[in-house]
């Protein structure tokens, strides 16, 4: 977000704020699925949506990729 995104600290810090409360909330039991398998603990869609709504938050397209070859800043 700093780097690709060129946003500054607190907006970052903000973002992440909501991002993880939508991401990382607690889980109390752990899920299996038919085959047995322990599905994973937090939710990939979850955070694909909250990294989407920042793109659309500060003007980019969801969908388009964020590596950029050609930007200054290293981050």
């Amino acid at each position: 977000m700093l780097g690709r995104l060129k946003m500054d600290v607190d907006c970052c810090i903000n973002a992440y704020c909501q991002l993880s409360e939508a991401v990382f909330h607690k889980v109390h039991h752990r899920i299996k699925t038919l085959s047995g398998k322990v599905q994973g603990r937090f939710d990939s869609t979850a955070l694909e949506a909250s990294i989407k709504s920042v793109l659309i938050e500060q003007g980019y397209d969801p969908e388009s990729l964020l590596k950029d070859l050609d930007s200054p800043c290293k981050v």
